[in-house]
């Protein structure tokens, strides 16, 4: 394989997971909450500026890598292996954020406080212990392995958002009505409110003296209020499971 091809399949493929996080919401806008109260999901003009980005950033790596390339310098070298490395770190991190079951919180919620330092700590020493052992060259080649492997997701990932191009128009009014809409045809007889990020110390103990919430103090009053419940995470996604 060429040099100046592989280079660009590995540039697209860093550049298009740097963008793993937005390709989450915009490939699968019904699985977030961020598009509940959207009129519309995510049309044509938001998969283009997604993709339009990722092949500039792609841009952006090959010719650095040229440059580096074609003057040779040592220096240059070191530097560009220690940005390819510190860049992938940066993308292995935004896909643990992706998964719910890596994130801190949870992470907390399970292992404790000490135990999450522990666990940071531990991996820290291993990254650190490897790298020095390895070498950065060495390391760098990894990465570039790896994102060579990786390649065919930024294939896919460019497919299926050229596929859905000519989906979402079609089944966003489709897909699922309003609340509004829904509730004006159930009989419902529960209502369940949530405020989430409402700090319960401020809103009620230890409220500012100048801070009047009427409509708060009613609704604690007209229904149950439990002074001892805690709730089953402390994130909010597994709590309101």
């Amino acid at each position: 394989m060429r040099r100046p091809f592989k280079d660009a399949m590995v540039a697209l493929s860093l550049a298009n997971l740097c963008f793993i996080p937005s390709w989450r919401y915009i490939l699968e806008p019904s699985s977030s909450d961020y598009y509940y109260s959207w009129k519309a999901f995510p049309r044509w003009s938001e998969l283009a500026a997604i993709s339009v980005n990722v092949l500039i950033l792609a841009a952006c790596f090959w010719t650095c890598v040229y440059v580096v390339r074609r003057f040779g310098r040592p220096t240059l070298f070191t530097t560009a292996r220690i940005f390819v490395v510190l860049v992938f770190l940066v993308v292995l991190n935004d896909v643990r954020i992706q998964l719910v079951f890596l994130q801190r919180p949870t992470l907390v919620a399970t292992l404790g406080t000490g135990g999450f330092i522990g666990l940071i700590s531990l991996l820290t020493v291993v990254a650190v212990v490897l790298a020095i052992r390895v070498g950065l060259t060495q390391t760098a080649r990894a990465v570039q392995a790896t994102l060579l492997v990786l390649f065919p997701v930024f294939v896919v990932t460019f497919l299926h958002a050229f596929w859905l191009t000519t989906k979402f128009d079609a089944v966003v009014v489709s897909a699922k009505p309003p609340a509004i809409q829904q509730a004006k045809h159930a009989n419902a007889r529960i209502l369940w409110v949530i405020f989430d990020e409402l700090d319960y110390r401020l809103g009620f103990d230890f409220r500012p003296a100048n801070l009047e919430l009427p409509e708060l103090d009613r609704l604690k009053k007209e229904s149950i209020f439990a002074r001892n419940a805690s709730p089953n995470s402390s994130y909010a996604e597994p709590s309101n499971r």
